[in-house]
């Protein structure tokens, strides 16, 4: 981890251009905050390097480490569809940035980034993705919302978000 962010602080002070795969590897070592990679996702943008799908998944996981990071995940989301033609959204970016909003209490949006943006982009929510928001919506009370996870993909039922639907309606009196 240290190492790498020596050698990336390095190469700054050498005025050689890091490329993605430098600012990624520094972005993602342990022991750095979810500002430390938002940070560089923005660095990136300022400096014109053009950041990858591996540069969001790294910036979208550091932010569902914590409550408070769910406007940073969306900032960096919208920059990230407005500057590149690179695809928007993959189940692991999603699932990262549903976990970061519904830390942040905001269900709606894990919601909508679960299920909404996943069909908009042809992909279909998968068992991590759907968990996150069925927790989301359990700790919110909504219930309603917990049963439309189940509809999404009613064929591919798992045990896990099935039961948690089960106890978010049970919470609700609505079983």
């Amino acid at each position: 981890g240290s190492h790498a962010l020596e050698l990336f602080h390095a190469l700054q002070e050498s005025r050689v251009q890091a490329d993605a795969s430098a600012y990624n590897a520094a972005a993602a070592c342990p022991g750095q905050s979810w500002l430390w990679s938002a940070s560089m996702m923005e660095t990136m943008m300022q400096v014109a390097v053009l950041a990858d799908i591996i540069s969001l998944g790294t910036c979208m996981t550091a932010c569902a480490q914590t409550d408070d990071s769910w406007p940073v995940a969306l900032e960096v989301l919208l920059e990230w569809s407005l500057r590149t033609a690179l695809p928007r959204l993959n189940l692991q970016i999603a699932s990262a940035s549903s976990l970061a909003c519904s830390r942040g209490g905001h269900w709606e949006r894990a919601l909508g980034i679960s299920l909404e943006e996943l069909e908009t982009a042809g992909l279909q929510p998968d068992p991590t993705a759907r968990g996150i928001v069925v927790t989301a919506c359990s700790e919110a009370q909504h219930w309603e919302q917990a049963l439309r996870v189940l509809r999404v993909d009613s064929e591919s039922l798992e045990v896990a978000v099935t039961n948690a639907v089960i106890t978010t309606c049970e919470r609700a009196s609505r079983w």
